[in-house]
């Protein structure tokens, strides 16, 4: 007000305070008016600085004074699962509802109600300054009617016997939180109960203390070994699964000096080496843990790790009984395996070859027996005949029996004449005729008891043969040119 009566002007200071929240109805009435919405959850109070300014005096005498606005919550926010977690969307905080989970174990009595990670199941009415009361309920779905939750505090807890509950076995249930006077206002969270077998195992170690080698190398990445060059693997047993294998199990290593710069291990119980930071004949001492995500249970054991030399072998485990033989060479023994087989190739190759050569000498001497037997008087021509001597001196012009022919005229037929330079071996090897003598030209079964047989016999070739009644006086000369002219027409 203004004790002279002047007309006031009101105006907001734009230089200061929230002044964009806030604007003037019309200039001289004072009302002041939100220009946008408020959030309680954003902003709790506002401040604002407006001027009363004189409008019909030359002075514009002014005053001003500081307006604070304070912001109520309405009801306009939803419950939230606690703990939250905020991401952000266009510029606002949006909570997350977490993901609660436990883990109970079958064949135990209950003991109360479960307990959840991150923490119990709880929530809240969004809106701070209101703190609408909060009911909980369970979604129907798989599950569900094995566990009930207290719709005040949100406390889950089993309906029945862990006895009679499968196991192991994974349950996703749906839990809401509403708010007491407005249903239509609430929030859902998952909830993960999981069902396992009775733990009565922890995990262990094969042994307290495991003796390790490495080479030096310049590969950055080399695989930890043990005795005898095998391949180290650390991966703990557990009594409680079949196979002995927890999946839950992790690795670890414990952090002593510098150690977890040079080793790693692996999930699946591999140690990996940094080989070129590595020097013969260095020592480390590591210790390795195995900690059961489930149950919490843990196991130690110590690794002694020994740096070998480039190319230098690991020794043999000093536990196993030492062969009485040293282990042969392989490269030397594939060598002479080889060496022998291609010696058994050639002898079975030459063995082969003398078994055919045997078997055509054999078929070549059979082929000469059945000639021979069909021909009595054909004689080899690369072997002499010791009988080739007497063979010369047979008459082969006769036989014994009347009628019969002797075989060895033919041949003698076939082989050609001999010329006077020719050797005396080779006259031998051709039948000859003999000389017939005079005192015994009529012995026996010879042809010259008939003289008209003899004539009649050779009366195709047109000459007639002298026979033993001829004249006496010519006795040895004329039967030595008849033998003659016989032996020249033989051999024309």
């Amino acid at each position: 007000m203004d004790l002279d009566g002047d007309t006031l002007m009101y105006v907001i200071d734009r230089t200061m305070g929230d002044f964009k929240y806030f604007h003037m109805d019309l200039p001289n009435n004072g009302k002041v008016l939100l220009s946008r919405t408020v959030d309680y959850e954003t902003i709790q109070e506002l401040e604002v600085i407006i001027h009363a300014v004189e409008m019909t005096t030359r002075e514009r005498q002014r005053t001003t004074t500081r307006v604070r606005v304070v912001v109520l919550d309405g009801d306009d926010q939803y419950p939230q699962f606690l703990p939250c977690q905020y991401m952000s969307h266009d510029g606002l905080r949006v909570c997350v509802s977490p993901v609660y989970s436990v883990n109970i174990t079958a064949g135990e009595e209950p003991t109360g109600p479960f307990v959840f990670s991150p923490g119990p199941i709880y929530a809240e009415d969004g809106d701070k300054g209101i703190m609408t009361p909060i009911s909980y309920s369970i979604l129907s779905g798989p599950g569900s009617e094995l566990f009930q939750i207290d719709n005040i505090t949100g406390s889950v807890s089993h309906i029945n016997t862990l006895e009679s509950m499968p196991g192991p076995a994974m349950f996703h249930i749906k839990v809401m939180a509403s708010q007491v006077c407005d249903s239509r206002k609430f929030s859902l969270a998952e909830v993960k109960i999981r069902v396992l077998a009775p733990n009565k195992y922890a995990p262990r170690f094969t042994a307290s203390q495991y003796k390790a080698f490495v080479q030096e190398d310049n590969n950055p990445v080399a695989l930890v070994s043990t005795y005898n060059g095998r391949v180290l693997n650390l991966m703990p047993s557990d009594g409680d699964f079949p196979n002995g294998t927890n999946p839950r199990i992790q690795l670890s290593l414990a952090n002593i000096s510098n150690h977890s710069k040079l080793f790693q291990i692996t999930q699946s119980g591999f140690l990996i080496a940094r080989a070129n930071l590595l020097q013969a004949p260095q020592t480390f001492n590591v210790k390795v843990i195995a900690r059961d995500e489930e149950s919490g249970e843990t196991a130690n054991s110590s690794l002694i790790i020994t740096v070998l030399a480039r190319g230098q072998a690991a020794p043999r485990d000093p536990s196993e009984p030492q062969p009485l033989f040293p282990q042969p060479d392989l490269p030397i023994i594939a060598a002479g395996l080889g060496v022998l087989g291609l010696l058994f190739a050639i002898l079975l190759f030459l063995l082969i070859r003398l078994v055919k050569s045997h078997r055509l000498q054999q078929q070549q001497m059979s082929q000469t027996s059945l000639m021979t037997e069909k021909h009595p008087t054909v004689v080899n021509p690369s072997k002499s005949s010791p009988q080739g001597e007497e063979q010369g001196y047979q008459n082969a012009a006769y036989t014994e029996t009347p009628g019969e022919e002797n075989p060895g005229l033919e041949e003698a037929r076939l082989v050609p004449a001999k010329t006077d330079g020719q050797s005396v071996k080779q006259q031998k090897r051709m039948p000859a005729v003999a000389v017939i003598s005079p005192g015994n030209q009529c012995i026996g079964n010879s042809p010259c008891r008939n003289k008209q047989e003899l004539s009649g016999g050779d009366s195709d070739h047109g000459t007639p043969i002298q026979g033993c009644g001829d004249d006496p006086s010519n006795d040895g000369r004329r039967g030595h040119q008849s033998t003659e002219a016989s032996a020249s027409g033989k051999q024309q």
